[in-house]
Formats: structure tokens, C-alpha cells, sequence
């Protein structure tokens, strides 16, 4: 993932969700940053469900859907750049 805005913290933050695949990331599933451009990057929260109607995601396409979606929340820092690997243990 990557935060393109070049804004000084707080403002240049950038707090969201990114949506994950349902069947390779079981709900409650914990990633770590496996690089990040930044020092102490925030290590993301565990993989949530939403439930349908708790959420609007406009595809490519523009088709937009409900749910229900797996997602894990992230933090990045202005023009921070961040791999991440779920934890397998």
C-alpha cells in the first residue's frame, strides 16, 4: 500500500481499510509489515468482517456492492510505502 500525500502529520496521514481476500484470510487473521519506508511504521489491525449493508465498495467498473467483505485496517504515514505478510503462526 502506499500514501501519496506529501502533507506533514497529522494532516498527511492516512487511515483506512483494505480489502482482502475472504477464503485466504480467516477473520481475526494478524499481518505484520514486512517493509515500510518509514521508521515505526503501525503494524495493521486484524482481518474484520463486514457484514453486508455495513459497507459500499465501488469496483473498478463502477459497480458498486455491499458486503459482506474482509478488511484489515491500516495506518500510513505521508509517502509511506508498507508490505505486509500475514502472520502464519
Amino acid at each position: 500500500m502506499a500514501n501519496a500525500n506529501t502533507n506533514p502529520p497529522p494532516n498527511g496521514n492516512w487511515r483506512g481499510q483494505v480489502i482482502v481476500d475472504m477464503s485466504l484470510n480467516p477473520e481475526g487473521s494478524a499481518y505484520q509489515v514486512l517493509f515500510s519506508n518509514k521508521r515505526n511504521p503501525i503494524v495493521p489491525q486484524p482481518v474484520a468482517r463486514k457484514a453486508v449493508n455495513t459497507v459500499q465498495v465501488t469496483e473498478f467498473n463502477g459497480a458498486v456492492s455491499s458486503g459482506p467483505v474482509h478488511c484489515i485496517g491500516v495506518d500510513l504515514q505521508p509517502m509511506e510505502i508498507q508490505i505486509l505478510e500475514r502472520n502464519n503462526g
